[in-house]
């Protein structure tokens, strides 16, 4: 702010050092510092430069300036994503024997959001909730996406489980991202002598 008047007042006002296009300086009463392109925190996420007022004309002309950071805030705007190719399930072979409590898989999704935009939280899909057989079976931990064996498999009673992954971040508006995981038995036949194990689908 300058209390002279007329000449002696502020002029006009300018950003220096300024290399980015994403801002102007307007020169009006009071100035004002506009954005003129779109913004995206995840390619840039600070702005610095120098903002310098100047009054009065000529050889009596006189200066202020004052370094400014502009940091951009985040907002809820990108997708979950799978790392695998969400477009095609993954298939997995699990053996009858397996011992439960085993980690069968990991699921991990990305999302380039920070906090709780970023956070994500891992589920079973309401439509694969509904078969009790697989939420005996299978438990998937919220926190890291790993799916864990809770029982003993039986090939007779069941060789073929398919699993819809829900994932979901905490923040505001969040839209969920699914992926298909199919579960195949493999039948173990132990022959008379103990000494031949072979595998079978």
């Amino acid at each position: 702010y300058d209390f002279d008047l007329t000449q002696n007042n502020i002029q006009y006002n300018n950003l220096l050092e300024n290399n980015n296009t994403e801002f102007r300086c307007i020169n009006q009463l009071p100035p004002s510092i506009i954005i003129i392109e779109k913004l995206d925190r995840e390619l840039k996420e600070k702005y610095y430069f120098n903002y310098c007022a100047y009054e009065g004309i000529y050889e009596e002309q006189r200066s202020c300036c004052i370094k400014v950071i502009i940091i951009i805030t985040d907002i809820n705007d990108n997708s979950l994503q799978f790392q695998h190719n969400q477009q095609l399930p993954l298939i997995i072979n699990v053996s009858e024997y397996t011992s439960i409590h085993t980690e069968l898989i990991q699921m991990k999704a990305i999302d380039s959001d920070e906090g709780l935009n970023g956070q994500i939280i891992y589920s079973f899909s309401k439509w694969t909730l509904n078969d009790k057989t697989i939420n005996d079976l299978f438990y998937i931990n919220p926190s890291n996406g790993s799916i864990i064996l809770l029982k003993q498999l039986d090939y007779e009673q069941r060789n073929n489980y398919e699993l819809q992954i829900e994932a979901v971040d905490l923040g505001p508006n969040a839209i969920p991202t699914y992926a298909n995981v199919f579960f195949f038995t493999d039948k173990i036949l132990i022959e008379k002598n103990n000494t031949l194990i072979k595998l079978l689908r």
